[in-house]
């Protein structure tokens, strides 16, 4: 799983396997954030299914993401907790294959927060 660098403070130490991470809370400064973004799997092939976790603090109210051309929308699990899933299609030409950015954007009627990854797709 590929996790970006924190977006903000350092977090507590992650929790044991098979336990829940704890709900982040709402910035001093009121403006919503993005706390983790991960990315499963680290290098995705033909037929993957490719898995992105964002957790934000709990006033945010959506959460997309574009790569290249395609826009995605996550489906929200819990407050500060959004999630996607989906397969990339089994036969995929190879000059789709390379590095691609990801721009997630947290959208909180306090503004929005943005972070970025990059996807490699091989």
């Amino acid at each position: 799983m590929l996790a970006t660098a924190p977006l903000a403070a350092p977090s507590p130490s992650p929790s044991p396997p098979g336990v829940g991470t704890p709900a982040p809370t709402a910035s001093a400064s009121g403006a919503p954030r993005i706390v983790s973004l991960a990315t499963s799997p680290d290098v995705v092939h033909a037929g993957d299914t490719v898995r992105w976790d964002v957790r934000t603090t709990p006033d945010v109210s959506g959460v997309t993401a574009k790569v290249a051309t395609y826009g995605f929308t996550f489906v929200r699990v819990a407050a500060g907790h959004f999630t996607l899933a989906f397969a990339i299609p089994p036969a995929v030409p190879f000059f789709f294959h390379g590095d691609y950015r990801l721009a997630v954007i947290a959208a909180a009627p306090a503004g929005d927060a943005k972070a970025t990854a990059t996807i490699r797709f091989r």
